[in-house]
C-alpha cells in the first residue's frame, strides 16, 4: 500500500469533519512539526556530482566504515541490491545483513532481532524493513537508490535519531532510478500515481535550497532554512568526511558528530550496557539510550544521587543498573 500524506488543508478539513461528527466545539488541538534538526541530510547525484565521480557502493562502504559500531540502515530498490550491498559491506568487515520480502519469514525475524540487539551493525533492506521497529539508536540512514516518494523518504529517514542525537541521512539518486521505479510499478492500477510520486521525489532531490525547508513544505509546513542540518546550508560533504575504504586515498577527517566513538568512557558504558542487555535478553537501548550514556560520560557522576540526575535515569533503573554503571564511572578516574 502506498504511504499517503495529507496536505495541511486536507488535514484541517478532516479535523473539522471529525469534530462535527462528534459534536465537539472549541476542541483543543495539538500540532507538531515535521522538522527534525538532529537529522543531517546530504544528497548526492549518482554519476557526476559537483565535478567528481560518485561510485555509490564504494561511497556507502566509506560511510559505514566511518560509523563502525553504530547502527544504520541502507535502503535499496531491489532485493538483489540489498543482497549485494550487504555482501560488499561484510567484505569490509562490517556486520551487515540483507532484509527483503524474498527471504524466509523466520530468517527475516532473526535478522530483525539481531539488528535490534545490536548484533548487526547495518541492515541493507528494501522498503519492507522498518515498520514497527522501535530502535532509538539508529545513527544513519543511507538510500542507495531514490525512494518511491517524498512521503516514503521522510518516513525512512525518520527511523534515524529517535533518541534525539545527531544522525546522518544520505541520499543517492538519479533519473535512472525514476525510470526503474516506473518500470516496477508500470503494471499496477496506481501506475500514474506512482509515476507522479517518483518525479516529485526527483524534483525535490534536484532542488537547490535548504533540504529541511523543502521537505516540510511538501507536508504543508513553513519554516526558515535549517542553517545547521543539511548539506546545502552547512556546505558539509558527508562523503569527503568519511574514512576511505582500504586501498583508497585518505579522505578528510570524520565529521565532528562522530566524536562519541572516540570517547573511551562512552565506549565502556556501551559495553556494559550490551552485557546487561544480553543477560536480560532485551535490546541494549532498553537498558539506557545512547543519549543517556552520552550524558553519563559528560557528567561523570560518582554517586547514586548524581547518577539519578542524569536524564533518562529513573529510580527503577538506578536500582536495577546503578551499581554496575557507577563502578565503571568511578573507575574512569
Amino acid at each position: 500500500m502506498p504511504v499517503l500524506a495529507l496536505t495541511a488543508t486536507a488535514t484541517a478539513a478532516v479535523t473539522r469533519d471529525i469534530e462535527a461528527e462528534l459534536g465537539m466545539t472549541e476542541a483543543v488541538r495539538f500540532r507538531g512539526s515535521f522538522f527534525r534538526p538532529n537529522l543531517h541530510i546530504g544528497v548526492f547525484k549518482k554519476g557526476e556530482h559537483d565535478g567528481r565521480r560518485i561510485r555509490v557502493q564504494e561511497s556507502i562502504g566509506r560511510l559505514c566504515q566511518a560509523r563502525r559500531g553504530q547502527s544504520g540502515i541502507v535502503y535499496t530498490l531491489s532485493r538483489a541490491a540489498a543482497e549485494s550491498t550487504a555482501e560488499y559491506l561484510r567484505g569490509l568487515g562490517i556486520r551487515a545483513l540483507p532484509y527483503h520480502a524474498g527471504l524466509d519469514p523466520d530468517e527475516r525475524t532473526v535478522t530483525q532481532d539481531a539488528f535490534i540487539r545490536d548484533d548487526v551493525e547495518v541492515i541493507c533492506a528494501t522498503i519492507a524493513f522498518g515498520m514497527g521497529i522501535d530502535k532509538s539508536n539508529v545513527r544513519f540512514v543511507i538510500h542507495r537508490d531514490m525512494p518511491r516518494s517524498v512521503e516514503g523518504y521522510y518516513q525512512e529517514i525518520g527511523r534515524a535519531g529517535r533518541d534525539g542525537l545527531e544522525s546522518d541521512c544520505v541520499l543517492f539518486y538519479s533519473w535512472a532510478d525514476v525510470v526503474n521505479l516506473e518500470r516496477m510499478t508500470g503494471g499496477e492500477e496506481t501506475a500514474e500515481w506512482h509515476r507522479r510520486q517518483a518525479r516529485t521525489m526527483f524534483e525535490w532531490a534536484e532542488r537547490a535550497g535548504c533540504r529541511h525547508r523543502s521537505v516540510v513544505a511538501h507536508f504543508g509546513e513553513k519554516i526558515g532554512d535549517c542553517r545547521t542540518s543539511c548539506d546545502f546550508c552547512t556546505g558539509d560533504d558527508l562523503l569527503a568526511a568519511a574514512h576511505p575504504v582500504a586501498g583508497t586515498r585518505v579522505a578528510a577527517p570524520a565529521s565532528s558528530r562522530d566524536h562519541r566513538r572516540d570517547d573511551p568512557l562512552f565506549e565502556a558504558l556501551r559495553a556494559l550496557r550490551r552485557s546487561l542487555a544480553d543477560e536480560r535478553g532485551v535490546p541494549a537501548y532498553v537498558v539506557f539510550s545512547d543519549a543517556t550514556l552520552l550524558a553519563m560520560a559528560q557528567a561523570h557522576p560518582r554517586t547514586p544521587s548524581g547518577l539519578l540526575a542524569v536524564p533518562g535515569v529513573g529510580p527503577v533503573k538506578l536500582e536495577r543498573y546503578g551499581a554496575a554503571f557507577l563502578e565503571v564511572l568511578r573507575g574512569a578516574g
